[in-house]
């Protein structure tokens, strides 16, 4: 909302409400016009913040400029009632920068998303928000891989990986695959670090979660990252059998849809295959009974 707009909604409210406390009697009329302006602030933003935007329906369809658009909706208002009253509008002011942040990320502009986790981060921390914290952090980390920030997108990575641990030991059943998916991005920054060997253990451990903790049809959509990250590993460690396995298993969980994949992944993928095909075939034989994609 611009300046002048504000004050529109400021006066509106003053009136309103001067005006109804104007049949109650003079001094209800002054308490009214009094405090109209606050109160219709208030109202405004709530209204904004719980009913406006549908910002996260377009980011779940992959939508990011219609999705950047709803999460800016009322956004100077909601800053304002946050800085008066933060423990109202502190968390729905962070949550909408999240919002942003995931929308910003999709359209590539990653140097803006960052301040605006970063916000969110900063804001989840102050209200000790643990569960809201450790998603923040996580998208912190994967905003920081995108800007080859690597060590900062590991620390975040691993600090979310804390976070969930912790809130999985209190609620087992609610945020199983938030730490698998946690340890999964440790595993990702690990690899790009070239620390291969400390990339496993992680990786590892979010697949027992997906393989202890869930159906085979009823597996979070991130599962399968899981093993092609572990496939990307194996590839750099040269163990192209037990890459062709891991590949194999993502491509199941994948329902063995030949969707494009990450470039790193595509291109571990294809470096596996080439060193050995006939042992790369043999191996993705055994965990799929089909043939690998033709694009190998």
């Amino acid at each position: 909302m611009t300046r002048g707009g504000r004050a529109v909604l400021m006066v509106t409210g003053a009136v309103a409400l001067g005006g109804g406390g104007w049949f109650l009697g003079p001094w209800w009329a002054l308490a009214g016009v009094l405090a109209g302006p606050p109160v219709a602030v208030v109202a405004y933003g709530t209204l904004m913040a719980f009913y406006g935007p549908e910002a996260q329906r377009f980011l779940d369809r992959h939508q990011w400029d219609e999705a950047l658009t709803q999460a800016d909706l009322g956004l100077p208002t909601l800053r304002l009632q946050a800085r008066k009253w933060p423990a109202f509008f502190g968390d729905v002011l962070a949550i909408r920068q999240m919002q942003r942040a995931q929308a910003l990320h999709g359209l590539g502009r990653d140097e803006e998303a960052l301040r605006a986790v970063e916000e969110a981060v900063g804001i989840f921390r102050y209200l000790e928000k643990d569960s809201y914290l450790a998603d923040g952090m996580l998208q912190l980390s994967r905003i920081r891989h995108a800007l080859g920030d690597l060590e900062e997108s590991l620390a975040a990575a691993a600090e979310a990986t804390e976070m969930y641990r912790a809130l999985t030991a209190a609620r087992p059943g609610g945020y199983r695959a938030d730490l698998a998916e946690a340890l999964t991005d440790q595993a990702t920054a690990l690899t790009r670090l070239r620390r291969h060997d400390k990339a496993l253990e992680p990786v590892r451990e979010a697949q027992r979660i997906y393989q202890d903790g869930f159906a085979w049809d009823r597996l979070p959509d991130d599962a399968p990252r899981a093993w092609l990250t572990e496939g990307v590993i194996l590839t750099c460690l040269e163990r192209y059998r037990d890459a062709s396995r891991s590949f194999a298993r993502a491509w199941r969980l994948r329902g063995g849809r030949d969707e494009p994949l990450p470039g790193q992944a595509r291109h571990a993928m294809s470096t596996a295959y080439r060193s050995d095909p006939e042992e790369f075939t043999d191996g993705w034989h055994q965990e799929t009974g089909a043939d690998p994609p033709l694009w190998l």
